[in-house]
């Protein structure tokens, strides 16, 4: 009786053991539950740094672009290596996060991004970019219409590995390949593809040994700098996520330095015009961007050209103004400044922004409420130039500006994506597009992905407050 007693327990104890075994869930069950996969892997929403809190007080329960259901691809380990699976990087850097006063200017602490594999550029991979995505105002549409841009800009790679303008609807000039050759690898990187991991290494290794072979002896990618500030942004970030190539990334910091005029900003060429003495509000704020990447990089980068540049931002507009309107000008000529856009003054929010502006100055607000009223452009005719720039200054400023600004923007983008079998599937139409005509199709998918990739190509800069 002893003995049978002792069995019945022991039988009993072992059933309440494989009963309370847990099972390990199938991936498909984590894509699908996505509330249950953001308190597996994301950080604590009680946590100052945590994403959401980044963008706004309290989550907006009637913002209908932040719900994410199911991806029909799985992004999760396109990246990720045995010694950092997840690459930590949802949380971001604590250290990375702006509280400079207004006109204060540290490169390395006002730029948002994460740490991990990728260095500064590592939330954009793995589970860094799935869990931004989901909390940032990505949809599962937006994320699949990313990769069919990629593989269709992948598809039209030319056989020496840049792209070429002309021969999607764009203008045959070789400005413009370097152009949308350096916009195409941002495309990739900012998804968080590599020359040396993902899918599409191969791809974009080529287009950076094209840059590397095509790169003149004083540094350039071009003699003009639109297209040299580009390519240099790609330069700058591929290095910072492989730390490979870094002296075609210096070299090309370099150049652009030297570039920089007196004022502070930059123009087309060294050249000119004999008498006029002309900087471009534009082409500068492309060379703050590739030369802030080049710094979170760990390039050299003097801390000169970044306040010279604000002096010509300050000059341009009312920057730094307590009774700023939010406008910039396009152009200084011969001290003169012209008029300006709703372009120019997203392009001088980003890159004050990264300067070190608060988000809270009056410059930002007033800018910020003039592309409130403005809007996207991307449904019936696109200006996706100024509709890139403001995206990613919109989501700087934090959801109360950023859930309508995407809720105009993600849906129409994605929607005007070519969705018929063929050619151009998966590719945006250059004949819509306000420089459509100049880059091509190459222009317009390359700068569509880059505005659908707001979510993790760079963290927010600002803590909540």
């Amino acid at each position: 009786l002893i003995s049978a007693g002792f069995h019945t327990v022991l039988l009993l104890l072992l059933s309440l053991l494989a009963a309370a075994q847990i099972q390990k869930p199938q991936p498909e069950a984590m894509l699908a539950n996505i509330e249950d996969r953001k308190a597996e892997v994301a950080p604590s929403p009680t946590e100052e740094t945590s994403p959401k809190q980044f963008l706004t007080d309290e989550p907006n329960k009637e913002n209908p672009v932040q719900i994410m259901d199911k991806l029909d691809f799985e992004i999760s380990d396109h990246m990720e290596t045995n010694e950092n699976m997840d690459k930590n990087t949802a949380k971001g850097d604590e250290d990375a996060i702006s509280n400079l006063p207004l006109g204060s200017i540290g490169i390395q602490d006002v730029m948002g991004v994460g740490g991990g594999g990728g260095g500064q550029f590592g939330q954009r991979d793995g589970g860094g970019r799935r869990n931004l995505v989901s909390v940032g105002g990505g949809s599962p549409g937006s994320e699949n219409s990313v990769e069919s841009g990629l593989k269709w800009l992948a598809d039209h790679q030319e056989g020496d590995g840049h792209w070429d303008a002309g021969k999607y609807g764009g203008d045959k000039q070789p400005s413009h390949d370097s152009a949308v050759t350096g916009l195409a690898l941002l495309a990739f990187l900012g998804a968080g593809y590599t020359d040396k991991q993902g899918k599409y290494a191969e791809k974009v290794k080529r287009g950076l040994d094209w840059m590397q072979q095509h790169q003149g002896a004083d540094g350039s990618f071009s003699k003009n700098n639109y297209a040299h500030g580009m390519c240099t942004l790609a330069a700058a970030e591929a290095f910072g996520m492989t730390s490979a190539r870094k002296d075609m990334a210096q070299r090309a910091v370099d150049y652009m330095i030297r570039q920089q005029k007196p004022g502070g900003g930059w123009d087309y060429g060294d050249k000119g015009e004999p008498g006029r003495d002309r900087s471009d509000t534009s082409i500068s704020c492309w060379q703050v961007m590739a030369l802030k990447s080049a710094k979170l990089a760990e390039l050299n980068v003097p801390q000169s050209a970044f306040d010279n540049v604000l002096k010509y931002f300050r000059a341009a507009g009312d920057v730094g103004n307590s009774t700023a309107t939010g406008m910039v000008a396009y152009e200084i000529v011969n001290g003169k400044p012209s008029k300006g856009g709703m372009a120019i003054t997203a392009m001088t929010m980003l890159s004050c922004q990264f300067l070190g502006f608060n988000r809270d100055n009056p410059f930002s607000i007033a800018g910020a409420n003039l592309l409130k009223e403005q809007g996207p452009q991307v449904t019936d005719s696109f200006n996706l130039y100024y509709t890139y720039y403001a995206t990613m200054t919109m989501f700087q400023m934090g959801q109360e500006f950023f859930a309508p600004w995407n809720a105009g923007m993600r849906d129409p983008l994605v929607a005007n994506q070519v969705k018929e079998q063929g050619d151009n599937h998966g590719s945006w139409p250059p004949e819509k597009d306000t420089y459509g005509k100049d880059g091509g199709r190459v222009y317009t998918t390359a700068m569509a992905c880059l505005c659908l990739e707001v979510y993790y190509r760079y963290l927010p800069v600002y803590k909540n407050r």
